[in-house]
């Protein structure tokens, strides 16, 4: 049952209060109490449609020492569906995408509580999710769920009986989304052999239908079962111009996780090379067809033996000596700044803290954010984060360097 402690914690999330969340040494066990209404920390903290601007941190926290998203109260709604009937679009949006769309003791789904109740960028949001690729198949099934009464969430926007401009948007966008999600087929869709609609498409030199399907999220290197893309099937093509089309998508990201020192990386088979040379190799002249295009390049690898034991400035990076990149549109993700030692776990098997890292924040961000802001983020982390030397004595501080030059913002 809850006690203080429960409603100190929910106190601090509303507060924004982070530096005070981070110091409750109970917070998991806290996490998993109920007050007399069944409702957890979780739960509790939805009900609340303008959250403090550090609220954000703190759920995420919470989130992460495994606070239950399909935990029900007394009523059988999750958080999600409090947030969505309270127009909480902050947790909602941090909130697992199974956990969105779990039912409550009415067969309600967070996307009918937000009809119900006019929160139209609840609405949006849950709606707008169907369009990535890995979420599209989910479509017909999610959006048909009746409540109890047989009502769909788009019959219950229809049967609105609000005014306001803002209702009627809604039920706009949710008829326009249920009717292409349960009529309109799947572009990424392939056939037995693998093969999609961009291929034929690219075979048969239809520039716009290239265009349009590109646009629609099919991705340009799919292959089908032969390991054949719709570039290379453009290239058997007379004309020329679907492989043109195809040929301006695209970006190249590389990972290198090796021993280091001094802006070079060693190889198994214990030769050095520079970094610089492995970058060059991908710049316009070396490589045209990636002219124009983000090349972006992540290293795990020691650039000296320093270790930084104070935590560090806010200021960034101001820069990198050891390569500065003269084309357009590269970005280097350093493990370490120059002249410092790189973190890695205390085992073989384990994985480094900025590896780590990096796959956490892409995991939660990549929807909203592009790659510069996600590799701040990172930064941000490490920088708060101590780490132990190898003999367990001094609390290190992972400071990672962005080198950039893109030109355009990068969303994954």
């Amino acid at each position: 049952m809850a006690n203080e402690s429960y409603q100190q914690v929910i106190d601090l999330i509303f507060d924004g209060n982070i530096d005070r969340l981070l110091e409750i040494k109970n917070l998991r066990e806290i996490l998993k109490d109920k007050d007399s209404k069944g409702c957890t920390v979780l739960i509790a903290v939805a009900k609340v449609s303008c959250p403090h601007k550090r609220y954000s941190r703190c759920i995420e926290h919470i989130l992460k020492l495994g606070a239950d998203p399909a935990a029900v109260d007394c009523n059988g709604d999750t958080a999600a569906h409090v947030a969505a009937r309270c127009g909480n679009l902050r947790i909602l949006a941090l909130l697992p995408f199974e956990a969105k769309f779990l039912t409550n003791g009415e067969n309600c789904t967070p996307l009918m509580e937000a009809v119900r109740n006019c929160r139209f960028r609840c609405a949006k949001h849950l709606l707008h999710l169907f369009r990535q690729k890995r979420y599209f198949h989910r479509k017909k099934e999610l959006l048909n769920i009746r409540n109890k009464k047989g009502k769909t969430a788009l019959a219950l926007a229809k049967d609105s009986h609000h005014n306001g401009n803002i209702v009627q948007e809604m039920v706009e966008i949710i008829s326009n989304e249920a009717k292409l999600s349960l009529s309109v087929g799947d572009p990424t869709a392939a056939d037995v052999n693998g093969e999609t609609s961009l291929h034929f498409a690219a075979l048969r030199s239809k520039m716009h239908a290239v265009k349009l399907l590109v646009e629609e999220g099919v991705p340009v290197n799919i292959s089908d079962s032969e390991g054949q893309t719709p570039v290379m099937w453009a290239a058997t093509s007379p004309s020329q111009v679907a492989s043109t089309v195809l040929t301006m998508h695209g970006w190249l990201i590389c990972v290198i996780m090796a021993h280091g020192n001094n802006g070079k990386i060693v190889v198994p088979d214990g030769k050095e090379l520079q970094i610089k040379e492995i970058v060059d190799q991908f710049n316009s002249y070396h490589c045209s067809a990636l002219q124009h295009k983000p090349k972006v390049f992540i290293i795990q690898a020691c650039r000296g033996e320093r270790m930084d034991v104070q935590r560090p400035t806010d200021s960034g990076p101001s820069g990198d000596s050891s390569y500065s990149p003269v084309e357009s549109d590269i970005l280097i993700f350093y493990s370490a700044t120059e002249g410092y030692a790189s973190y890695r776990g205390n085992t073989e098997e384990e994985v480094s803290p900025f590896i780590q890292t990096l796959c956490k924040v892409i995991t939660e961000y990549h929807r909203t954010e592009h790659l510069a802001d996600m590799l701040t983020i990172v930064n941000r982390r490490l920088k708060e984060t101590p780490i132990e030397s190898a003999q367990g004595v001094v609390a290190c501080y992972a400071v990672p360097q962005i080198v950039s030059q893109l030109s355009k913002k990068l969303y994954l």
